[in-house]
């Protein structure tokens, strides 16, 4: 009778995970919602109230800089709370700057507040946003772990690909919207956009407390802090894979918030030529998601991260080019941007998708909450000084060897990912075990017997 119960119990609580899987496809679709009304325009919303690009540096990356360093006290409050009352409050909080971000649109467009007040106010405010939603990340990590299959790829790249199609809608919506009202009054753009993204928050808190926790086990040796971890960083495969993704995020984001200030101030687009090129990337990661996840599960995160790293950099380089595109035919630039976006969509879906699997993979149950808290801290911290630094490069009104300061940005970018991957790559071990063997050569094969039907297939 005990076995036959032992059976049952197991068999619900398999359902109930499964339940919980799907709910978390329709939260992360609410959370799309959040992320093509609001995080995806906040740049231009800064820009239209005055910021400068040593403000849309610190914008982008001090708020998740200060996010991490919070992850470390909900990793406590794991102990005598429940994760899914720790993931509601802070899923609730977040929601709530929304309404402060509105107000502070209305006292800058219509009170019209001191210009240089309400870049600090919002940036004030979007740290607490972006900290309240980083600040649960680890405990909704260790959540996903107990809910979630071993083949973590295929599920999170189903996820990934349907909040992406829902984000790739919203931002599409968004970029309309706010084009519509510029040639009216771009408050109500802005107005409308940060009701929509509260909302598409707070429905979010509502399938958390519908989504099924598994009783939390806390560890039973003794946590190591963050210092421990510093300290041993270059002693183990996991610290050689925050280090090198936290260097690579510190080359990346000395270029990278400074592509939208580029395209509305260098390249003059409008909201909507800038959304469609937001979107192109996220219909790149849309398609090819799914693919990265069977090409991870059968080759392993290492392989992933080996195959898509090396071209992050072309990144980089290739924005660095497209002002000799608009310089010699501005008529395509346009297009070359949109190409650009949907190789880059491409290149860090893969990316990205690996990197948060290998954490999954090289990390105990236990110990998932506490080493993505320190994962982040480092990762954030790297961006948040490779935004500083390229900031105060591109905000200089000079030109670098006859390069205006934000293209030597871009150049600059370029060299320091591609230096990051040669010298650390090697040092990160696969995790995963009976992989299958991935030749350049049978990647040529693979490609040159491409035919569109086996492309649908592949991509399904």
């Amino acid at each position: 009778m005990k076995k036959q119960e032992l059976i049952k119990k197991t068999l619900d609580e398999e359902h109930l995970k499964e339940q919980a899987r799907n709910i978390s496809i329709e939260e992360g679709s609410a959370y799309s919602v959040m992320d093509g009304f609001g995080l995806r325009y906040m740049t231009p919303f800064a820009l239209s109230i005055g910021a400068n690009n040593a403000q849309i540096g610190i914008l982008t990356t001090l708020p998740t800089l200060l996010g991490s360093v919070s992850e470390l006290l909900s990793v406590d409050l794991m102990k005598i709370r429940k994760r899914k009352d720790i993931v509601i409050f802070g899923v609730i909080f977040q929601s709530l700057m929304w309404l402060a971000m509105l107000a502070i649109a209305a006292s800058f467009f219509i009170f019209k507040i001191n210009h240089g007040l309400a870049p600090a106010l919002t940036i004030i405010v979007f740290s607490l946003l972006i900290g309240a939603g980083l600040s649960v990340n680890p405990v909704w990590m260790s959540w996903m772990k107990d809910i979630v299959p071993v083949n973590y790829g295929q599920y999170l790249g189903t996820r990934n690909r349907i909040t992406g199609i829902v984000a790739l809608a919203a931002t599409l919506a968004a970029g309309f919207i706010l084009d519509y009202f510029e040639k009216i009054e771009i408050f109500y753009g802005f107005a409308i956009l940060f009701s929509i993204a509260f909302l598409g928050r707070l429905y979010s808190a509502v399938l958390f407390k519908k989504q099924y926790e598994p009783e939390y086990i806390e560890p039973k040796r003794k946590k190591e802090g963050f210092f421990h971890f510093l300290k041993t960083v270059w002693r183990t495969n996991y610290g050689h894979f925050a280090v090198f993704i936290s260097l690579l995020s510190f080359a990346a984001n000395i270029a990278t918030p400074y592509f939208a200030v580029y395209m509305l101030t260098f390249l003059n687009y409008s909201k909507i030529e800038f959304g469609m090129v937001i979107i192109a990337a996220a219909i790149s990661s849309i398609i090819f998601m799914p693919m990265w996840g069977r090409f991870e599960d059968a080759y392993g995160t290492k392989k992933t991260m080996k195959v898509t790293g090396i071209f992050t950099s072309a990144v980089a380089l290739l924005w660095f080019a497209s002002y000799y595109v608009f310089i010699y035919n501005p008529s395509l630039i346009f297009p070359y941007t949109i190409c650009l976006e949907f190789f880059s969509g491409f290149i860090w879906s893969g990316f990205n998708l690996a990197a948060t699997n290998f954490i999954f993979d090289a990390v105990k149950r236990e110990k998932v909450a506490s080493k993505t808290a320190y994962f982040h801290i480092l990762n954030n911290f790297g961006g948040f000084a490779g935004a500083i630094t390229g900031g105060i490069i591109a905000s200089l009104s000079i030109f670098i060897w006859g390069i205006a300061a934000i293209l030597f940005v871009m150049l600059l970018s370029f060299a320091g990912r591609l230096l990051v991957y040669l010298l650390l790559i090697g040092k990160v071990k696969e995790t995963r075990h009976h992989l299958k063997k991935f030749t350049i050569h049978e990647a040529k094969e693979k490609l040159l017997s491409l035919t569109p039907l086996s492309i649908f297939r592949i991509l399904r």
